[in-house]
């Protein structure tokens, strides 16, 4: 993969990650048995370590969701908070750098102007200490493709982009 894309980061995604299946296994609990893990979420935070080890052996910078964030990980991972403001300035915090997305999903047919007023440096991130608010990249816009189709992606995409982007780039 790392050949493939040659990037320097490597989103993981790492997000709304659902255990039942893993709580119906019984080699998944006793694999999680054996490695003293506790619940889903420790499972989760091993496979993520296991993934940043692999990532950083390809000289990448790993970037996730929320849901990937542990105290003890490597503070050059990424945060994409879809969270909110609340969540990166967290991130911030203790450590790591973020990017925000919430307030910047296209897919969902929010006006532009819906998307032009949310600002990465507002709300619990605007009373950030400087050392922290340099851990915030700025934002990134998604969209999901469940409802997007050849004949509509245009259409989704602008002018909402183009807000989004005007409200990035401007301080």
């Amino acid at each position: 993969m790392a050949k493939l894309f040659p990037d320097q980061f490597f989103h993981i995604g790492g997000d709304e990650v659902n255990g039942k299946q893993w709580d119906a296994n019984p080699r998944i609990q006793q694999f999680m048995h054996a490695h003293s893990l506790k619940n889903d979420a420790e499972l989760q935070a091993y496979f993520t370590e296991r993934v940043q080890k692999i990532v950083a052996k390809h000289r990448k910078t790993m970037e996730g969701w929320d849901e990937i964030l542990r105290p003890d990980f490597p503070k050059d991972i990424i945060i994409q908070s879809w969270r909110g403001q609340k969540s990166l300035a967290d991130a911030a915090q203790q450590g790591y750098r973020g990017l925000l997305s919430s307030g910047y999903y296209l897919d969902l047919m929010s006006p532009t102007s819906a998307h032009y007023v949310v600002d990465p440096f507002t709300g619990p991130t605007a009373s950030l200490a400087d050392a922290d608010k340099q851990k915030i990249l700025g934002g990134e816009a998604c969209m999901w493709a469940e409802y997007v189709s050849a004949e509509n992606i245009d259409s989704r995409i602008w002018p909402r982009m183009a807000a989004i982007a005007e409200r990035l780039w401007s301080p």
